[in-house]
């Protein structure tokens, strides 16, 4: 693997990889071991398929633009006005999650001796400095966070690992699934990074190993996620928070725990850079905007909802999923098919999806929804 390889893979992985995943150990007690296991199967397929959908549009197209371009090239206004939707609603809920989950685990580094709101904030301010010195400096921190990131996940499972106890998981609950449903979606969307992954790429050479990359991430961030949600709901059981770190810190030493949230927080800043970044061009590129503009309004936006008061966690990360899958799963299809006769030159990877199984695509997002909206 080159350095360019290395570099796209993490983009992808660490933007999928973002706050959604700290919510999984709390969705899985609530809604049980059946359901959650059953979407991480189902929406693992799903999402990367959506995730190579989105990868071919982007090959099929010469031009450097992000999804509310190609709706609109693909659907017209309609297409534009859902994706500005969804962009501005899921793209700014996302990195609202980031900012509360950054303020909740500097909280438990400072061993919660400082005031989160405070800390979020600070967190805030140093992640916006590197969103503002542009992309390629985002791309080499964002490789660099990864790699500290999983040396960190090695030696915490092998410390934690021992207490787990998969009986205290429920088979099965009375309360909904919807809920799990939200959170598992919104932890393994990543579309948003597909763009990013080509732009590292750069070289038609390199892209000939986009799809590669994509199934790749698709994988690692499936079974890590899934894992990662056992082990913590398996130690904590009935006592797993919606800040799963709070939910341990009865029964693990405070450094570890301290430890935890670094490695939280490392992870979430990633998400937060590439999906800020994204979000920024999506204004300039799409829609034309100031990119100084576009970037205080992106940069000010979760701020601003952040200290209003929107701090309710999994309910912001199991709203978003079913708000960004369904919109945008639905527009990733509908896009994928005029794609394959209206396009400005031969993709480096071509999908071959039966009409059959993109309609069953559309049913699971639209029967997650209703499981969501109407439990």
């Amino acid at each position: 693997m080159n350095k360019k390889h290395f570099l796209a893979i993490s983009s992808l992985v660490g933007t999928i990889l973002g706050a959604g995943i700290f919510g999984i150990p709390y969705s899985i007690t609530y809604s049980g071991l059946k359901p959650a296991i059953f979407y991480f199967i189902i929406l693992g397929i799903v999402v990367t398929c959506f995730h190579l959908m989105f990868g071919e549009i982007i090959l099929r197209n010469s031009d450097n633009h992000r999804f509310i371009y190609y709706a609109e090239k693909y659907l017209g206004k309609w297409g534009k006005y859902a994706i500005l939707f969804s962009t501005i609603v899921g793209l700014g809920g996302a990195l609202l999650s980031f900012i509360i989950l950054g303020g909740d685990f500097l909280y438990l580094v400072s061993f919660q001796k400082i005031n989160p709101i405070i800390l979020a904030v600070l967190f805030w301010v140093f992640l916006s400095f590197a969103v503002l010195r542009g992309f390629h400096f985002v791309a080499k921190l964002e490789a660099i966070l990864d790699t500290i990131f999983f040396i960190l996940v090695i030696f915490i499972f092998a410390s934690i690992a021992p207490l787990a106890d998969f009986s205290l998981i429920p088979f099965s609950t009375s309360n909904s699934s919807g809920l799990a449903y939200g959170v598992i979606l919104f932890c393994l969307i990543g579309w948003m990074s597909v763009p990013a992954a080509r732009q590292i790429l750069g070289s038609k050479e390199n892209l000939k190993s986009l799809k590669k990359i994509i199934i790749s991430a698709g994988i690692i961030t499936t079974i890590f996620s899934a894992i990662f949600g056992l082990v913590f709901a398996a130690i904590s059981g009935p006592l797993t928070t919606p800040n799963v770190f709070q939910g341990i810190s009865l029964m693990v030493n405070p450094q570890i725990i301290a430890l935890l949230a670094v490695f939280g927080t490392l992870l979430i800043s990633t998400s937060f850079l590439i999906i800020a970044i994204y979000f920024i061009d999506c204004l300039v590129l799409d829609l034309g905007l100031n990119r100084k503009y576009s970037r205080c309004f992106v940069l000010l936006l979760p701020l601003v909802l952040f200290l209003l008061g929107f701090r309710d966690f999994i309910l912001l990360i199991s709203a978003l999923g079913v708000i960004l899958g369904t919109i945008d799963g639905i527009i990733i299809i509908l896009c994928y098919k005029k794609a394959k006769n209206d396009y400005e030159r031969e993709p480096e990877y071509e999908l071959k999806i039966p009409n059959f199984i993109l309609s069953i695509f559309i049913l699971i997002l639209l029967a997650g929804a209703v499981c969501f909206f109407l439990p």
